[in-house]
């Protein structure tokens, strides 16, 4: 008897769940992957925000991260306030105090503030910024004698600063003092520190003496808002007034801090952002308006200064001087453009591996003789010395 054939059972098909929570699980790591990818890009644009969350501020033109036991936030909306100037000078030296222009920024974000005026404004008051722009934009104020090859590009100077500066002296404000404002390349010793003592060659300018003899101890003086990584909005924050003589209970802000204790009569403000492009409009706009305007309602005429050349990979600064110049017109105050005379220098005036002021050999940045006037460190002194010259020459005049 012949055995019945056995068929070949086929094999039971694939689980088709098993199969779709494979594919599902594949898809979830590759989204992952993708979001952490778009993570890291983000940050690694925005150097400032990566500085936060390592624990410390993007230093001020060496590109490195200084430590910080208070890392500066995240930028958060300010109550919605603008800057009315106190003081709208005209060409002559008689202030108008209605303006006659309304400046409406378009598309512009709500300006954070900061600072506190010494009236001190309800957060829920707004205003509008307000302007008297001048007639023709005016060139560089000469000095009185012949002009020498090397001179500072000057902007905004004339006999309204007087009505400035004579209220700040009615406030009590020191007529010898001037103040720096500034990141790094304000706090560096290279800054003026050298011209307190004797050491120092003004070859063809010696006109600048008196401007020395008469600011005598403001040279080697570095307050509350000169510091390596400062921006407009630290200068503006009371987290990082944090020496003992400032009023911390009080939230006073590095900018009233100075005023108060230094009673400066000038100051010196050269500062950028880390956070955007900062052209118009934007919150390196406003907190420029801030600065400016605190600065006249304490009788300190606020001396703007460009920016000079940033190399990659931080923002380029053609933007940020945009703001810087439009402030300046906007306020009538005075323009120091640094940028324009740094351009014509070797490597615009600043070294492309820190993107600071280029330093002569030997650190001698106190000699304005060549071949030291090629170098951003040296020419930034000697414009520093003619700006102070030019406003002491216009506010004591009879």
């Amino acid at each position: 008897m012949t055995a019945p054939s056995r068929r070949s059972t086929p094999e039971p098909p694939p689980d088709s769940t098993s199969r779709l929570e494979d594919i599902t699980l594949i898809a979830a790591v590759f989204m992952l992957g993708l979001i952490a990818l778009v993570l890291i890009m983000i940050l690694a644009e925005q150097p400032d925000r990566l500085a936060v969350l390592t624990g410390g501020v993007v230093a001020g033109n060496s590109g490195a991260m200084t430590p910080s036991s208070t890392p500066l936030p995240f930028p958060t909306a300010r109550p919605t306030h603008t800057v009315t100037p106190s003081i709208t000078p005209t060409e002559t030296s008689t202030a108008t105090p209605s303006p006659t222009h309304t400046f409406t920024p378009t598309d512009t974000p709500t300006p954070r503030i900061t600072w506190t005026p010494s009236d001190t404004l309800e957060a829920s008051q707004t205003f509008v910024y307000t302007f008297t722009p001048r007639p023709t934009k005016t060139g560089p104020t000469p000095i009185p004698s012949q002009r020498p090859a090397y001179y500072v590009r000057l902007w905004h100077v004339g006999p309204h600063l007087k009505s400035i500066y004579q209220r700040g002296l009615e406030m009590g404000n020191n007529p010898h003092r001037f103040s720096k404002v500034g990141d790094s390349e304000s706090w560096s010793p290279r800054f003026l520190h050298n011209f307190e003592g004797q050491g120092y060659d003004l070859g063809e300018f010696q006109y600048l003496q008196g401007a020395l003899d008469h600011f005598r101890g403001s040279f080697v003086l570095v307050g509350h808002v000169a510091k390596p990584g400062f921006n407009t909005a630290a200068v503006l924050d009371p987290q990082w007034a944090i020496s003992e003589e400032c009023l911390r209970e009080e939230r006073e802000t590095p900018l009233a801090c100075e005023y108060r204790i230094y009673k400066p009569s000038i100051a010196l403000i050269m500062l950028r952002t880390w956070a955007s492009q900062g052209g118009p409009d934007t919150q390196f706009y406003y907190d420029l308006c801030a600065i400016v305007q605190y600065s006249l309602d304490h009788g300190v005429i606020p001396v703007l200064s460009t920016l000079p050349h940033q190399y990659e990979p931080w923002y380029p600064v053609e933007p940020m001087n945009e703001s810087i110049r439009l402030v300046a017109y906007q306020y009538n105050v005075p323009l120091w453009d640094i940028w324009e005379t740094t351009e014509m220098l070797p490597n615009h005036g600043v070294s492309a591996g820190d993107n600071h002021l280029s330093i002569p050999p030997g650190d001698i940045v106190d000699h304005f003789t060549e071949p030291f006037l090629q170098y951003g460190t040296v020419r930034r002194n000697l414009e520093a010395l003619q700006v102070l010259n030019e406003i002491l020459a216009i506010v004591m005049q009879g």
